[in-house]
C-alpha cells in the first residue's frame, strides 16, 4: 500500500475524506487510514475542527467502531486518535464523546479494557490545572467534561447536579459498579486514578468523596483480586490530596472501626495498613496528627503476643507457616516507614 501524502495544513474535508476507509475490509488499510487521521489532527491548526460538528460527529462515529475491530493494532490506533482529535474538536462533542467511547461493547474483542484505556486516553490529553497558572476556558471545559459525563460513568450516578435544574437521564451502570460485580480488571481504576492526578485540584468534594467510597468498595470487595486491590490503594493516595478535613476524619474513623472488627482477616487488614502507609508518603501533613491514633493498629502486627499466637498456631498446624500473616507484617513495617518520614 502507498503512503498516503499528508497535507502540510489539514482541512475538515480531509479529515471526512479519511472516514469511508476506516470500514474498508482489510486491517491494513483501515490501520494506514487511522494513522493518516493521527497525522492530521496532530500538525492541523487548534480551529481547524472547532467549527465542522458534523465532521466532528462522524469522526466520533468512525473511531467508535474501530475501538471494537477485530484487530488489535486497529484498536490502538483509534486510542491514538482520541487524544489529538479532542484537543482539535468544539468543547460541545467532549461529553458525548466521553459517553459513547466509555460505553462501547467490544463485541469482536474479548478485551474488556478497551473503553477505559480509550476515555484515559482522553482525560490525559485534555487541558490540565497547573499550580501557580491561572486556568484557561479550555481547562474549564475540559473539567465540566470530566465532571457531567466521565465520573457519572465510573460510578454508574451523577455527583454534582447539572446546573439551571436541567433534567437528565441517569447514567447506565458504572465501569466499576460492573468490575465490582464482576471481579475483572476493566482498567477503570486506573482511569480514577488519573482523573484524580489530572484534575484533583478542581474536583468538588462531593466528587473526591464518591471516588474515594467506590476505591474502598474495590478494597474490601470479595470478587477482586489483588491487583485490583492495589490498583484501589493507588487510587486512594491520589485522592487523598484532595480530601477535606471530614472526609480524611471519616476515612480514618471507618478504617479504625473495620480494624477492630474480629471477623477482620489478615488479608483485610493487611490492606487497611497499606492504605495508611500510602496515605501517610501522599499527605504527610494532613496525616500527621493520626499517627498516635493510628500507631497502636500498625504496630500490633509486630508485638510479641501476636508473634507468640501465630508460632501457637503453626505449631497446631503441623509447622505450617502463616503466610498471610506475615505479610501483614511485612506491611506494618512498611507503614512504620512512612510514619516515620512524616
Amino acid at each position: 500500500m502507498a503512503p498516503s501524502a499528508i497535507p502540510t495544513n489539514p482541512t475538515s474535508h480531509n479529515i471526512a475524506s479519511l472516514l469511508p476507509k476506516l470500514s474498508d475490509p482489510d486491517s491494513d488499510i483501515r490501520y494506514m487510514t487511522l494513522n493518516d487521521m493521527h497525522a492530521m489532527l496532530e500538525i492541523g491548526a487548534p480551529t481547524f475542527l472547532q467549527h465542522d460538528y458534523t465532521v466532528c460527529a462522524k469522526v466520533v462515529e468512525g473511531l467508535l467502531t474501530t475501538l471494537t475491530d477485530g484487530n488489535g493494532d486497529v484498536q490502538n490506533m483509534a486510542i491514538k486518535c482520541l487524544g489529538p482529535f479532542v484537543n482539535k474538536a468544539p468543547e460541545t462533542i467532549l461529553c458525548p464523546t466521553i459517553e459513547k467511547v466509555s460505553n462501547i461493547q467490544a463485541q469482536n474483542s474479548i478485551d474488556n479494557t478497551i473503553p477505559a484505556l480509550a476515555v484515559r486516553a482522553i482525560a490525559v490529553a485534555l487541558p490540565h490545572p497547573v499550580q501557580g497558572v491561572a486556568r484557561t476556558a479550555k481547562v474549564t471545559e475540559a473539567y465540566n467534561a470530566v465532571s457531567k459525563a466521565l465520573i457519572p460513568r465510573l460510578i454508574g450516578k451523577v455527583v454534582v447536579p447539572i446546573p439551571n435544574g436541567k433534567s437528565m437521564p441517569p447514567p447506565p451502570k458504572g465501569m466499576l459498579e460492573v468490575d465490582l460485580e464482576t471481579g475483572s480488571d476493566s482498567n477503570s481504576l486506573d482511569l480514577l486514578v488519573e482523573v484524580a492526578r489530572c484534575y484533583g485540584p478542581m474536583l468538588q468534594a462531593a466528587e473526591v468523596e464518591a471516588l474515594e467510597q467506590v476505591s474502598m468498595q474495590v478494597l474490601e470487595s470479595e470478587k477482586c483480586g489483588t491487583v485490583m486491590k492495589k490498583k484501589a490503594v493507588t487510587a486512594l493516595a491520589a485522592l487523598a490530596p484532595f480530601f477535606n478535613d471530614n472526609l480524611l476524619a471519616s476515612h480514618v474513623s471507618y478504617t479504625i472501626e473495620q480494624l477492630r472488627q474480629s471477623h477482620l482477616t489478615s488479608q483485610q487488614r493487611k490492606l487497611y495498613i497499606t492504605v495508611y502507609g500510602s496515605m501517610a508518603r501522599a499527605v504527610p501533613q494532613k496525616f500527621g496528627p493520626y499517627l498516635r491514633t493510628l500507631a497502636p493498629f500498625v504496630l500490633a502486627p509486630l508485638s510479641e503476643m501476636e508473634l507468640e499466637q501465630q508460632g501457637e498456631s503453626e505449631a497446631e498446624a503441623n509447622g505450617e507457616r502463616d503466610t498471610e500473616m506475615e505479610e501483614v507484617r511485612e506491611a506494618a513495617l512498611v507503614a512504620i516507614e512512612s510514619f516515620l518520614q512524616t
